[in-house]
């Protein structure tokens, strides 16, 4: 179907390109008990980049420089380079719970009820934690392989535990400052730099609690 799919709407708009959505490896998904080619053959250009966000928490909870190192290795050198260019690098969506509060609130917000979680924010200390968290994880967003994808909202500081609450209308006029200056600068930083948008990747140096790419 999506091969199908994928021939037709190149035939209607020449140049367009298919996404895929996707939450593990594309390169060796299996769905239904059949292996899927996703990003090996004509099926799709990319994928949405959850290997990724799971990295990113993992180094920024648990300080796993490890995970965050090979899982963005391994799908370097799984996926065809151009699958890895135009990678959808994200932190959030519509279907995550908000990434600031991710950062900020690990118990998930579990065991409480919708009602409490419709009015449940991080406190001050928990916020500004996880503000420089995403500060963090923002800047690795917009420095590795792919492109940064920014779920509205997220560059404001924009909190929410599991849909329905990840899905708040943007915050207009109440934008964190320090958030919405951060995400300007990596935008005009990345636009400066030819290698950030389809330049060589690779690890340079790696210990146990740091590394450099």
């Amino acid at each position: 179907f999506l091969r199908e799919l994928r021939r037709q709407v190149k035939d209607v708009s020449g140049d367009a390109a298919g996404l895929g959505e996707g939450w593990e490896d594309a390169s060796h998904k299996v769905t239904y008990g059949q292996m899927r080619s996703y990003v090996l053959g004509d099926t799709l250009d990319s994928v949405m980049n959850y290997p990724f966000r799971n990295a990113v928490l993992e180094l920024l909870s648990r300080r796993d420089v490890g995970t965050f190192v090979r899982t963005l290795t391994e799908i370097y050198a799984s996926y065809p380079r151009e699958v890895c260019d135009s990678l959808m690098n994200l932190l959030g969506t519509h279907d995550t719970a908000r990434i600031l509060t991710v950062l900020g609130d690990p118990t998930g917000g579990d065991g409480k009820s919708n009602a409490e979680l419709s009015a449940l924010r991080l406190s001050p200390d928990a916020r500004k934690r996880a503000v420089a968290l995403l500060r963090i994880a923002s800047t690795l967003q917009y420095t590795v392989y792919g492109f940064p994808s920014v779920y509205y909202g997220d560059e404001a500081g924009l909190e929410g535990y599991h849909d329905p609450f990840c899905r708040r209308p943007y915050p207009w006029g109440d934008e964190d400052p320090v958030l919405t200056a951060h995400y300007r600068l990596l935008g005009r930083f990345r636009a400066a730099h030819p290698a950030l948008r389809g330049g060589d990747f690779r690890f340079l140096y790696v210990t146990d609690t740091a590394f450099l790419y």
